[in-house]
């Protein structure tokens, strides 16, 4: 079965035209989306402009992130990671001994959450009272971006461990040929069982058997995915939309019980929020969310929501390596505490 937007993009491919294409990809004739890049407010260090060391890297991946503002926040974020990949392996390589062979992403991952922590309390000040405060620890900030999360984003952090854990689960028990190959099981879910197991096991214990319950699983005609086919669609909707509204109020609250350090809670905001709409674009696993056979105004808002906390994670390793600020920041609180 095609959908109406599957069928539009491939008659884009078959017969591109780049006007068509912008008409279907872009929320032009929908104000409340198209207005987000107006009060979007964009980092200016002192030293950039004073033209002094420069970060070349970071400032070409956010000015070709910039370029597809605002109407592909989809495609931007991609280029915006890059900008984040490249601190973070700056500031890993710079710390590893002259014996060091390889960097792993998920070790310079590892060693920026590390820095982050070490952060998490200093203050930004915003100048004059806003929202009804002067300044914000970098600690909260994070938090309000979370508090601002769009239910797309949550659920697909919930879909992730709901998913994971069926096919985990059908494969325990089902006969030998009808197992799901582990290579199909997600990576996201992989990390989010090794690194995060007290969310996973509070998730599954909670929702987990319900989900897995009102499930069907296999492996697609053409051997390359797993389908999860919800018997009661309104039933899972519901399932997943509550876990991840889970996910966002253990995560405002660092929960210790799930989270048992800074550094876990910090990894998981990065893992879960960024480094998994990162891979999904970069490896092909998934069509871009505005090209999406289910595209709608939602798809939009929720790869503004991921593009903004990339922002801020991006600008929170400026200032840890001193290419930034805590008054540079300010417009990181400014981006979240207005609407969309």
């Amino acid at each position: 079965m095609s959908f109406p937007n599957e069928i539009r993009v491939a008659n884009l491919a078959l017969s591109y035209n780049k006007s068509k294409h912008i008409q279907i990809a872009t929320f032009q004739n929908n104000d409340e989306l198209a207005s987000w890049y107006k009060s979007f407010k964009k980092i200016r260090p002192s030293n950039w402009i004073a033209k002094k060391d420069l970060p070349a890297i970071v400032l070409s991946s956010l000015v070709d992130s910039y370029y597809l503002l605002p109407e592909r926040p989809d495609m931007a974020f991609p280029f915006l990671w890059s900008g984040i990949n490249s601190i973070y392996n700056d500031l890993y390589i710079s710390k590893l001994p002259a014996s060091a062979k390889t960097v792993k992403d998920s070790d310079g991952i590892d060693a920026a959450a590390g820095l982050i922590v070490s952060v998490l309390d200093d203050e930004i000040p915003l100048g004059i009272k806003k929202f009804g405060r002067d300044k914000i620890t970098i600690r909260d900030l994070l938090k309000e971006y979370i508090a601002k999360a769009e239910t797309r984003n949550l659920n697909y952090a919930a879909s992730t461990y709901l998913k994971g854990y069926a096919i985990s689960n059908h494969n325990a028990t089902c006969a030998p040929h009808d197992c799901i190959r582990k290579i199909l099981i997600s990576q996201s879910y992989k990390t989010a069982l090794n690194k995060f197991k007290d969310l996973h096991d509070h998730i599954c214990a909670t929702a987990g058997t319900k989900y897995l319950a009102n499930s069907t699983i296999n492996e697609n005609s053409d051997k390359t995915d797993c389908e999860i086919k919800p018997v009661n669609n309104d039933y899972s909707r519901k399932i997943t939309h509550a876990i991840g509204e889970e996910i966002r109020t253990l995560t405002i609250s660092a929960n210790p019980t799930f989270f048992a350090s800074d550094n876990v809670w910090i990894l998981f905001i990065v893992h879960t929020f960024l480094y998994s709409s990162r891979n999904s674009a970069i490896h092909g696993n998934s069509t871009s969310r505005i090209n999406s056979a289910h595209f709608d105004k939602d798809h939009v808002k929720s790869a503004i929501w991921t593009y903004k906390i990339g922002y801020c994670v991006l600008s929170i390793l400026l200032y840890i390596r001193k290419d930034a600020t805590l008054t540079d920041l300010k417009v990181l609180y400014a981006n979240i505490a207005s609407p969309l």
